[in-house]
Order: structure tokens, then C-alpha cells, then sequence
């Protein structure tokens, strides 16, 4: 979930990358090629934004682009599709963030990479070299915590309000 409460840039010209797979609303996302961005899964994958919307697989042995009532109007986008990807400061409020205790208003977040199920959270770790780096080599920094949130709450999945810094 990515809410926006005070939204600085937010793009929609971006696709989504086919060949990444599906992804979460909240999802730390990189430049994979010309307009197309993916959540980050390599250290090496320097940090865009925050992914805007779910992403989903087309529903199987149904057309391309057929949609069930229920899903006309929703914010959700399919693969290769354009999505909103949110960068260039704002607040938003969020619970895509790894599962690693609590967070203090001020923590640093950074985006979570070759872990896999955890890929493209956010977590207030600079860790060792499973973070995505900034093209310094060092973990870049996603954005900031703006709300405090205990173990519990963390492992509850509560939302997080956050400054966005990429």
C-alpha cells in the first residue's frame, strides 16, 4: 500500500517491466530500461521511486486486456501496462517495509535486495551489500521515517508514514 499525503512528483509515463513479474503498491522500483521500471532485486539496481499501484498477471486463458466487472475503475495495472510511480520528495503512508523491528521517527530507509520475498521493502538498515546502492556503490538512502512504529506494529503491518527522498 502507497497512500500519498503531500505527493512532491508522481509519473505516469512509466510501463512496467513485463519480464519482472508482479509487484506490490509500495514497491521500491529502478529505471530497468527505456520507460520501464521494476522493484529492485539486485544490490546493483540504483533506487527510482516508490511503485504507485499493484501490479497483476493477466487473468489466465482469458484475452489480453479482458477485465471482470470488478476490476473496471480499480487502481490496479498489469504487467506491461503504465503505473504511477511516485519519486521527487512528498510524504506518503505506507506497509511495504521489511519485517526488522521497530522503526524510530528519523530512521534512515533503504530499499531490501537479493533476499527475495523481502525484495524492494523498505528497512531502517544500511545492512552489509543487500541493500540498493546509488552509483557511489554505497546503500542509497529511499526515504525517511516520519512516525515511530514498535515491533508489534512492524510485524502487524501498520502503516508508516515516510518522507520520500528519491
Amino acid at each position: 500500500m502507497l497512500k500519498p499525503r503531500n505527493p512532491n512528483q508522481q509519473e505516469a509515463q512509466l510501463a512496467h517491466d513485463e519480464s519482472s513479474g508482479t509487484a506490490a503498491a509500495g514497491c521500491v522500483v529502478y529505471l530497468a530500461g527505456d520507460q520501464l521500471v521494476a522493484c529492485v532485486a539486485a544490490s546493483g539496481q540504483e533506487p527510482f521511486g516508490l511503485l504507485g499501484q499493484n501490479v497483476l498477471a493477466e487473468p489466465a486463458n482469458l484475452p489480453k486486456g479482458f477485465r471482470f466487472p470488478g476490476q473496471l475503475g480499480s487502481a490496479d495495472a498489469f504487467l506491461g501496462e503504465p503505473v504511477m510511480v511516485a519519486h521527487g520528495g512528498g510524504t506518503y503512508d505506507t506497509d511495504y517495509y521489511a519485517d526488522n523491528g521497530a522503526i524510530t521517527a528519523g530512521d534512515s530507509l533503504y530499499a531490501v535486495t537479493d533476499s527475495g520475498a523481502d525484495d524492494g521493502k523498505l528497512i531502517n538498515d544500511a545492512g552489509p551489500a543487500d541493500r540498493a546502492q546509488g552509483s557511489d556503490g554505497l546503500p542509497k538512502k529511499v526515504a525517511t521515517a516520519m512516525s515511530s512504529l514498535s515491533a508489534a506494529e512492524v510485524t502487524a503491518g501498520q502503516p508508516l508514514l515516510i518522507k520520500l527522498e528519491v
